[in-house]
């Protein structure tokens, strides 16, 4: 081979080589993961589609430290809690008569690398029939186990999939007939969907947008758990996430209608977060307290003006009456109150006391909304003084929150 051919060899080797890199260095290579659990999970558009999505929820170490609170049965029983930042857990049901019988997905995020390291090591099942197996790698380290029954009529196969990537841990599991489910490619294929959205996810958009803008992450604006238990004296610590509604990020090109869209462009909105919460109470721990959903949302503007004009465009709840003189909170408020009667999921009629606050305090926008249980007539005034009692403290406590995040 003469000297001009080896030359064609190496240039085009190195053409290769720095083609490569460039889409390596294209590809994000996150340090740490910063959504939400529930972001990396596999929706019902990605499972078949008549698999039902029966239970989902969300776990916070709150949760965890409410000792009357049980974790939901969907965590695996060994999964480690320490240091864990929030976890996940959806379980979707196939259809009767179905080849598959259950899938499961849990995913735990942790304060650090190291806590996920340490939760993956002792996360593995202890029951009896458990056998560990061989798996494709799937992030940073992978395990994952086959049950094998004893019984040698049963035709099943159980397959469980866990694996780390930088401080999260996801575990799949499904259970399906032997034809179904020869093998752990399909669980293990899942868990390749997580991890997946973990490298692309890892960030939140909007958290980089609120960056740009020298804005903080507005998850950690909104009153947290322990806060909301701190201002509400009744029961205060049993505020849950509500599965029905789960905490979003709520972008600006994302509102319901193209005139919003440009309104808020206009002016000069950053992003936004909101979250729904519900007091966990049993029957008889509901006629000791009044106030049991809660809606909170914060906005961010890139000007106080801004702001102001986006607080005066807000609806709030037009079912009720406005207040004339709203209750003073941050810079500027605007409130509703009063009774709205509905139908109950047992078909019966439902009288709620609802209030609404929104205000200003600096470039951010915030809102806090309130409802009770359903009143006794004997109830109504009360229920109501008691509601919005609440609603004003809780909306003072967010307040103090968005100013310290105006600085």
């Amino acid at each position: 081979m003469n000297r001009k051919t080896w030359t064609l060899i190496i240039a085009g080797a190195l053409i290769v080589a720095a083609a490569g890199l460039g889409i390596y260095f294209a590809l994000p290579h996150p340090t740490h993961l910063s959504g939400n659990t529930w972001d990396y999970t596999i929706l019902p558009g990605e499972v078949p589609e008549d698999w039902t999505l029966v239970r989902h929820g969300v776990i916070t170490p709150h949760d965890v430290a409410q000792e009357n609170i049980e974790l939901e049965a969907s965590v695996t029983e060994t999964v480690s809690l320490k240091n864990m930042v929030q976890l996940y857990y959806a379980r979707y049901e196939p259809p009767h008569l179905s080849r598959y019988l259950d899938f499961t997905i849990q995913i735990i995020l942790y304060q650090t690398g190291a806590d996920a390291q340490i939760a993956l090591a002792e996360g593995a099942p202890t029951e009896a029939g458990w056998e560990s197996t061989a798996a494709p790698r799937i992030g940073d380290e992978t395990r994952a186990w086959r049950f094998v029954s004893s019984d040698p009529t049963i035709s099943q196969n159980l397959y469980r999939v866990d694996f780390r990537f930088l401080n999260g841990v996801a575990s799949v599991t499904m259970i399906g007939t032997a034809d179904a489910l020869p093998d752990i490619d399909e669980p293990a294929g899942y868990a390749q969907k997580i991890y997946g959205k973990m490298v692309n996810k890892a960030t939140p958009t909007e958290v980089q947008r609120l960056r740009a803008a020298a804005m903080p992450d507005l998850r950690d604006v909104l009153l947290s758990q322990g806060d909301i238990a701190r201002l509400d004296d009744d029961l205060g610590g049993r505020w849950q996430v509500d599965p029905r509604f789960l905490p979003q990020w709520t972008p600006t090109d994302e509102m319901s209608t193209e005139a919003q869209r440009q309104v808020l462009k206009q002016l000069g909105r950053v992003s936004g977060y909101q979250m729904f919460l519900v007091k966990a109470l049993s029957n008889a721990e509901k006629q000791k307290t009044t106030s049991e959903g809660l809606f909170q949302q914060v906005s961010a503007y890139a000007r106080p003006d801004a702001a102001e004009q986006a607080l005066t465009l807000m609806i709030g709840l037009e079912q009720v009456q406005a207040f004339p003189t709203p209750p003073d909170v941050g810079d500027r408020a605007r409130a509703w109150g009063g009774l709205l009667s509905s139908t109950g999921s047992d078909g019966k009629d439902i009288t709620l006391a609802v209030n609404e606050i929104d205000f200003q305090v600096g470039r951010y926008v915030g809102s806090i909304r309130l409802q009770s249980r359903p009143l006794a007539e004997s109830e109504y005034q009360s229920g109501q003084t008691q509601n919005l009692q609440l609603a004003i403290k809780l909306a003072a406590g967010l307040a103090v929150k968005m100013q310290a995040a105006n600085k």
